[in-house]
């Protein structure tokens, strides 16, 4: 019987939660990364699955908006439509 094997394309140090897919881009996944300064809020990006590179989405931690979208994406469950994920 075969044995599946698993692949690494490649190492991304620091990441947090997978949170889903760009539609507009299906090599990128949205992410949150652990903070690189003392603030302890997790930083959001885009990850380039073929690549492994991060991108950094902006985010200001003043913006309401922008802190009320980071404690969505930092959430246990999220919804994709008609389909709902989370973590039991």
């Amino acid at each position: 019987m075969p044995r599946n094997l698993v692949t690494n394309l490649s190492a991304v140090t620091g990441i947090r939660e997978l949170v889903g897919f760009n539609k507009d881009g299906p090599d990128q996944v949205l992410v949150l990364v652990m903070a690189h300064d003392s603030s302890g809020h997790p930083e959001v990006a885009f990850l380039s699955v073929s690549g492994g590179k991060l991108a950094p989405l902006s985010y200001d931690p003043s913006s309401r908006e922008d802190r009320h979208m980071l404690k969505h994406l930092s959430a246990w469950d999220h919804d994709y439509g008609e389909t709902s994920a989370y973590i039991n």
